[in-house]
């Protein structure tokens, strides 16, 4: 397993901890995950000052593990990166600032999100489909692909020994889909890791 660590400043608080509820939020994520990824560099955790990090884990699973003081969340990352920062997909090629910034600009647009009809986001995907062909592909694959979504959460303020345990993880986004499972102890991000990451041991509810 390899983990790549990246130190998020003050600045970007609301980027990667604001609530997740469908997923064009996750597909934000991810993108500024990686517009982050290009120009930055990966600390060692000894010399990290800041308390929020971004972590991509590369094994079998490869994840993205997002952490601050309070709480931690895990979502799948379907890209391939090699050693140097870039990230491909078959869908596209090369992810980079330009196809990551169009992504974002689409998802943020009035069209996407209060838009009538289809039609209507279709037309609006022009711009960016005849300077990238590739692009629609691209769009789909991050639209259909399985988030894995998990949250790892420490929460003293509400906390209820029966329906809301301090230390609990939160299975999916959506309030629909949402459930919980409570944990004994806070569980550190290695721990973390290693409950999700299938090349380990695997973890038993008892």
């Amino acid at each position: 397993m390899k983990k790549y660590s990246f130190a998020i400043p003050e600045f970007m608080q609301s980027t990667f901890f604001s609530p997740v509820r469908e997923k064009r939020d996750i597909i934000i994520i991810l993108m500024k995950s990686i517009k982050h990824m290009l120009i930055s560099s990966p600390v060692e955790l000894h010399e990290c000052k800041s308390e929020s990090k971004l972590h991509l884990v590369k094994s079998k699973m490869n994840r993205l593990f997002i952490e601050s003081k309070e709480k931690s969340y895990s979502i799948a990352f379907p890209f391939l990166v090699d050693d140097d920062f870039n990230f491909y997909t078959n869908r596209i090629g090369s992810i980079d600032n330009q196809v990551t910034s169009d992504v974002i600009s689409i998802l943020n647009d009035d069209i996407f999100i209060v838009g009538n009809s289809m039609y209507d986001f279709m037309d609006g995907l022009s711009e960016f489909t005849d300077r990238n062909h590739e692009f629609w592909d691209f769009l789909l694959q991050l639209f259909l692909m399985e988030d894995g979504y998990v949250r790892l959460d420490h929460d003293p303020k509400r906390a209820d020994p029966v329906m809301h345990p301090e230390h609990h993880f939160d299975i999916f986004y959506s309030q629909g889909s949402s459930w919980k499972i409570g944990l004994k102890d806070k569980l550190s991000l290695t721990g973390f890791i290693d409950c999700i990451d299938s090349n380990k041991n695997c973890h038993y509810i008892e």
